[in-house]
């Protein structure tokens, strides 16, 4: 080796350690793989006192349909059993194009167990299955139709130039519903108050923005409705997203978390701020911070940004540590110029390293 090339060798590896290490650190990136079809809604599995004249409602699996498929199409096929294995037929329906509604053509038999069965045929020639079991009760159910929901709206924003690849959105609107277990219909209303979608859902659900904060969003309204176990709807509740009021969380600035339940719309960061707007049920005042379990990597990469004197975008705790309604994801990132990442310095270390030994070995 010559001496230019010896010289020029370790002055580029710095140059590059220098600027990977110096460099705004990236947007994490997620990888979210789809979900396996299953079968959400009710009844549920292991559900118990079933009456004997059940409407089952499940959502349409995502993945099992395209968007060339007559709207009427029902996607799988479906067999209901009992323990003793006498097979039971089935009217299956797709009464709005999101949903799934199967009846029997005879009541069901009372307090015995059964098994609902599906398969599906997705794009890639798989056949996933999806396997429930529920059991009836002493017999059929004459219910008038069920109250509707409570639940409040509520939205929120951070800082106008967060960004982040799987963390919450930078606005967002919150369903906060009484019961987080009951299952519940949410429709969308466009401007003109047309449904033009709907979807299944337990309880609270944190959706993108209503209320036109942001430029890219359009207002609108939500009706949310239970079902009743015989197939029976309740009135609607309509929420708009023009008398939601907004939660301002600009002064959130490392790795937001924001959340919404039956307690209401939570939110914290990894610098330790928290908070919460109330929604219908809140029964232990609880505040941001609960919903924000610290986890041993959060609580490590916190303690190197402080050390380092300035906040950076970092990977977020574990998903599963997250509750149900997280609008985060496992991992955010805040704005602004970030400081090192630890994993970019080791690597401006090793590159130091390196040079040194190159040096050593030229001058011998």
């Amino acid at each position: 080796m010559n001496t230019t090339t010896c010289q020029s060798v370790p002055q580029a590896l710095v140059a590059l350690g220098w600027l990977i290490a110096m460099s705004p650190a990236p947007v994490w990136a997620c990888s979210i793989s789809e979900p396996p079809p299953t079968l959400f809604g009710q009844p549920a599995h292991d559900d118990k006192a079933v009456p004997t004249n059940v409407v089952l409602h499940y959502a349409v699996p995502s993945g099992t349909l395209r968007f060339d498929d007559p709207p009427d199409l029902v996607p799988g096929k479906y067999a209901l059993r009992s323990a003793g294995g006498v097979e039971v037929a089935l009217r299956v329906t797709r009464p709005v194009a999101s949903q799934l509604e199967i009846v029997p053509t005879q009541p069901l038999e009372p307090n015995t167990a059964y098994t609902l069965t599906a398969q599906w045929q997705l794009a890639d020639g798989t056949e996933p299955e999806g396997v429930l079991t529920f059991e009836t009760g002493a017999g059929p159910l004459d219910e008038a139709p069920p109250p509707p929901p409570t639940a409040v709206i509520r939205s929120y924003q951070l800082q106008d130039d967060y960004s982040a690849e799987c963390g919450p959105h930078r606005t967002g609107t919150c369903i906060s519903a009484q019961d987080d277990e009951r299952l519940l219909e949410y429709t969308w209303l466009d401007q003109n108050e047309n449904a033009n979608a709907s979807s299944l859902r337990r309880g609270s659900a944190m959706l993108m923005d209503i209320t036109g904060i942001s430029r890219d969003a359009k207002r609108g309204c939500i009706e949310l409705r239970y079902f009743g176990a015989s197939g029976v709807r309740s009135q609607p509740l309509r929420l708009c997203g023009a008398d939601a009021p907004v939660s301002d969380l600009t002064d959130l600035t490392l790795m937001p978390d924001v959340h919404c339940s039956a307690v209401g719309l939570t939110w914290c960061d990894a610098t330790g701020k928290s908070g919460t707007e109330s929604g219908p049920e809140d029964p232990r005042g609880a505040d941001g911070a609960a919903y924000c379990p610290p986890t041993a990597q959060t609580a490590a990469t916190s303690s190197a940004l402080n050390a380092a004197g300035s906040p950076a975008s970092a990977q977020a705790g574990s998903a599963a540590a997250a509750p149900a309604g997280s609008a985060a994801g496992s991992c955010s990132a805040a704005p602004g110029r970030a400081a090192p990442p630890a994993a970019l310095l080791s690597l401006f270390a090793l590159l130091l390293a390196i040079t040194g030994l190159l040096r050593r070995r030229r001058s011998r």
